[in-house]
């Protein structure tokens, strides 16, 4: 029969340590689980101080009813409130910061909190906490000097878990809220908790003298870790693969304590407890992989929603911009048009003999009005190849020819700059091609229109000839040049040389257009130049017909 009472009380023992140690392990897994979900966010790193303070006090808590000799029952009840102290601060901390992700510390935190922290906890390593333990009973549960200063300890303990269960109430009031969601289920689960101590920490010992759950304090604080983590988790990160991750590496640490506490054997004993914190640590590990990859796998899914939704609005916007060049590219243009005509019948002499400086002044009204619509052409030939609508007819035509016409035109404008603008085609006319004579007109007369803007003094030459299958216009001068790094983007949009700029109007749109244009007649266009001051050549290469 002893020995059937002691084989009970020995397994009750082995009981004790195996929840205890389960306990433990799911604490711990649980704080670097949130931890590293956001390792960036004050409240996850406030949880995973608050469970290693918890796992610490319910671990000395446990030993200090499993030793016998008087001055190691002394220093673990000092180790016990030590860690009590912080346990206390690191509870009022979390439900301070959460559930913000950043947070600065205010000064009567940084000057007053904390200070009290760190002298209560090293008064309770102190004689004047505990002084001396004169006999251990032989339940474990022993009755220590108590020292002067132990009001103090319980004071400030007690202030602490009182501010912090405080402002965690006043989370859950006001409108429905993320934060009021999360802060109920945490005060249930704070509730669960503080009912669990009541009971068997202290109903039950004083009342009825039952002592036996009073080591048990890291089961009693798993519904407050659980409630904590699942609210901080439910709405920041919850994912399957980290589910598992953390079940498998709790799973495997029950079963290991499970068998260190049954082993007799000191070796085996050894080999099993590095087993088992090696299986631990590896685990941890692994959450914090998966963690991480379901992290960015959420991040990137994130931010293709966000680049879908910006994709969106960038499309009704450019629909909207293009709607708006259209209707006042149209507007501007009818208007200038007529002015550009009365201005011309006025310079003609239509409405009688005007003086000569009026006739000078209506030349210049001229010329700013053709600007302008060549530029609201410009705009509107870019909506329609933004659009794909740019429409061209075919026909046949002679390329030397076009080129003739578009020299002959231009050559007013070379003269007032005192340029020698030639062309130069083959006598007998073999550059026949298939163009949009219009739009291709377009092309070369703005090659040469802006080879005599951006020619000084000198020259500017039109040729075209036959090379093979093939037709060449080449058109190019003695102007400005072009450095090296502007020519890879010369016929991108708005591209011009930021000198020239400054002092050459244009709107950088011309070079982008004529691109366009000969693509769509199955050609290409180039660009040299040798450099500032040298010159530049512009070569349009396309099929002879």
């Amino acid at each position: 029969m002893e020995f059937a009472i002691t084989d009970l009380l020995a397994g009750l023992r082995h009981l004790d340590l195996i929840a205890i140690a389960i306990a433990v392990a799911a604490i711990g897994i649980m704080g670097f689980a949130v931890y590293f979900s956001d390792r960036s966010n004050a409240t996850n790193r406030a949880f995973l101080v608050f469970a290693l303070a918890t796992v610490a006090y319910g671990t000395f808590n446990y030993l200090n009813y499993q030793v016998q000799e008087p001055w190691q029952v002394l220093w673990l009840l000092r180790l016990t409130l030590f860690t009590a102290t912080w346990h206390a601060f690191s509870f009022f901390t979390l439900f301070y910061i959460f559930p913000r992700a950043e947070i600065t510390f205010p000064r009567w935190y940084k000057f007053v909190a904390l200070p009290a922290a760190v002298l209560t906890s090293l008064l309770t390593l102190s004689r004047f906490i505990f002084e001396r333990v004169d006999s251990v009973a032989v339940s474990g549960v022993t009755d220590p000097i108590r020292g002067p200063a132990l009001p103090v300890f319980g004071m400030v303990a007690a202030v602490f878990v009182v501010a912090g269960i405080v402002m965690l109430v006043r989370r859950t009031g006001g409108p429905a809220t993320l934060e009021r969601a999360q802060a109920r289920i945490i005060l249930a689960g704070a509730a669960l908790t503080f009912l669990l101590i009541l009971t068997f920490n202290l109903i039950l010992p004083v009342a009825f003298d039952m002592l036996l759950f009073v080591p048990l304090a890291p089961i009693f604080f798993l519904p407050i870790i659980l409630a904590t983590s699942h609210a901080i988790r439910r709405y920041q990160f919850l994912n399957v693969k980290a589910i598992a991750a953390e079940l498998l590496t709790f799973v495997l640490s029950a079963i290991l304590l499970a068998e260190i506490v049954v082993t007799d054997n000191v070796g085996t004993l050894l080999i099993r407890i590095g087993t088992f914190s090696f299986v631990l640590a590896f685990g941890i590990l692994l959450i914090r992989s998966v963690i991480s990859e379901v992290s960015q796998r959420e991040h990137l899914e994130q931010m293709t929603r966000e680049l879908t939704d910006a994709n969106i609005k960038l499309k009704r916007l450019d629909r909207i911009r293009s709607e708006f060049l259209s209707f006042a590219s149209h507007q501007v243009k009818a208007p200038m048009s007529v002015v550009k005509g009365y201005a011309q019948l006025i310079g003609d002499g239509t409405y009688g003999t005007v003086p000569e400086k009026v006739t000078e002044m209506v030349g210049k009204i001229k010329e700013s009005a053709d600007r302008l619509i060549a530029l609201v052409n410009n705009l509107l030939d870019l909506r329609r190849i933004e659009e794909g609508r740019m429409q061209f007819a075919f026909d046949r035509v002679s390329m030397s020819n076009l080129v003739t016409q578009v020299v002959n035109d231009l050559l007013p404008l070379a003269e007032r700059k005192n340029l020698e603008l030639r062309h130069e085609t083959p006598e007998h006319d073999e550059l026949n091609a298939m163009l949009d004579t219009e739009k291709f007109r377009q092309v070369i007369q703005n090659l040469v229109d802006n080879s005599i803007k951006y020619t000084e003094t000198g020259w500017v030459k039109v040729a075209a000839e036959r090379r093979g299958s093939d037709i060449f216009v080449i058109v190019s001068d003695s102007g400005r040049g072009m450095p090296a790094d502007l020519l890879p983007q010369l016929f991108e949009q708005f591209t011009r040389e930021r000198d020239a700029a400054k002092r050459i109007e244009g709107t950088g749109l011309g070079l982008y257009i004529a691109k366009q244009i000969v693509l769509a007649h199955q050609g290409t266009i180039t660009a040299a130049s040798e450099g500032p001051g040298k010159g530049s050549v512009f070569t349009i290469v396309i099929p002879a017909a």
